[in-house]
């Protein structure tokens, strides 16, 4: 195996009870490497977290498709490949947690990314920074208002039309998805 000068985090964040939260998995520069495969784990508490998924869309991985995703109480093993290697840093996937409404409120979860290697254990990153979770009250969900303002347009013309968000400064969201 060689440690190559690739870096991978995740961040620290608040999430609060009863809450979905989905964690980028953050890569530094991966151009000039030939990834086409990544494996790792990640280990959480499960008595304050259940693991939701793996999800690729939206990430520099998202020509690979679904990754393979196995959750045994507290320790997810993720794995994925594709034929295009990943290029450029960013965010290579996105993990999501389901906050338990029994939690206590500001304890703290860690999200601990272990054995992390490319290219079938060729390659392994030079650093690790795991992230967490810090459970706060309240849904941060319900905070943001998303609205659209009142369109009049012309029949095959086109138009560009804006998204309108409340603040969402300190809200932690790393991404969206809608559908109009």
């Amino acid at each position: 195996t060689i440690s190559a000068d690739i870096r991978v985090s995740m961040p620290n964040v608040d999430a609060a009870l009863g809450s979905t939260i989905w964690l980028p998995v953050q890569v530094s520069e991966l151009s000039g490497h030939s990834i086409t495969h990544v494996r790792f784990q990640v280990e959480y508490n499960p008595d304050l977290l259940s693991a939701q998924g793996a999800a690729t869309k939206g990430t520099m991985a998202q020509e690979w498709g679904q990754p393979s995703f196995s959750d045994s109480r507290g320790q997810i093993q993720i794995e994925m490949s594709g034929d295009v290697p990943l290029a450029g840093a960013g965010t290579l996937i996105f993990i999501g947690f389901y906050v338990s409404d029994l939690a206590q409120v500001g304890a703290t979860a860690s999200i601990v990314l272990q054995d992390f290697v490319f290219n079938e254990g060729a390659i392994a990153p030079a650093s690790l920074t795991s992230g967490a979770i810090t459970i706060k009250q309240g849904n941060p969900q319900s905070a943001v208002a998303v609205s659209l303002p009142d369109t009049t347009s012309f029949a095959d013309a086109d138009m560009i039309l804006p998204v309108l968000v409340s603040d969402v400064t300190n809200l932690n969201i790393f991404s969206y998805d809608f559908t109009v």
